[in-house]
């Protein structure tokens, strides 16, 4: 429906998630994540691309289920998926989806080969291979990072709360520092001004080998009319720096 709305604008993120917590919520253990994330695509994608649902598996079955609302995208919107893993990434190549990685440094590079050397497509038809950062942009550094600290604050308290509610060790804290400062310093976003972020895009491109960014803006309890602030100093001051080489 999405996709008909938008007239084949819809773009599909999909992954197996990384939560036992959340996956205990449905009574399922993560030993079936794979095989329920695999299943589920595949029924997914036969959905998207037919008009009746024939489907009989370990996990689910379909019976002629009628697909009434066929997408415009043909045989399905394009796909995304969250990659970190050697295997994730070589599977990404293999079906011609795009990626996007947290990764920080050498790793965004060390990804994107390891994509280029599995894909078997022609060179210029490359998906996409993008990072996502947290981005953003104010009139100067000081102001936008008076915005970025507690929205980042307030967006890390939330991405450990189901661990920190139980007890548990958030896995990623040595990923995602507790204060935007620090998760600045190690890459993972930018707040600064149009000159300030434009730079560290240059140089995200260029180290990481990139063809797609991800800028996360809306974070946290950033208020509404600094995201639309900062999207708009983007749209105008950063991108136009980078329309030559799309």
């Amino acid at each position: 429906m999405l996709d008909a709305l938008s007239n084949g604008r819809f773009q599909l993120g999909v992954g197996r998630g990384v939560s036992p917590i959340e996956l205990g919520f449905h009574g399922l253990d993560m030993a079936e994540q794979r095989g329920r994330y695999d299943e589920t695509l595949e029924v997914l994608l036969k959905g998207l691309s037919s008009e009746v649902l024939d489907f009989k598996g370990q996990y689910y079955a379909y019976d002629k289920v009628p697909m009434a609302l066929r997408p415009v995208q043909r045989p399905h919107p394009p796909l995304w998926y969250g990659a970190g893993s050697p295997e994730s990434i070589r599977w990404c190549a293999r079906n011609g989806v795009n990626m996007v990685t947290l990764a920080l440094g050498e790793r965004v590079r060390q990804a994107t080969d390891l994509y280029r050397s599995e894909w078997q497509g022609a060179p210029e038809a490359i998906p996409m291979m993008g990072v996502s950062r947290h981005i953003v942009v104010a009139d100067s550094d000081e102001q936008a990072k008076a915005l970025a600290r507690p929205a980042y604050a307030r967006w890390r308290g939330s991405m450990a709360r189901l661990w920190d509610d139980r007890g548990a060790g958030f896995p990623m804290a040595a990923h995602l520092p507790l204060e935007w400062d620090a998760a600045e310093a190690m890459g993972h976003g930018c707040a600064g001004s149009p000159d300030t972020v434009r730079a560290f895009v240059e140089r995200e491109a260029a180290a990481g080998g990139i063809n797609y960014f991800v800028s996360a803006m809306a974070f946290g309890d950033l208020p509404l009319a600094a995201v639309l602030r900062s999207a708009e100093l983007f749209a105008g001051h950063v991108m136009p720096a980078f329309a030559a080489k799309s």
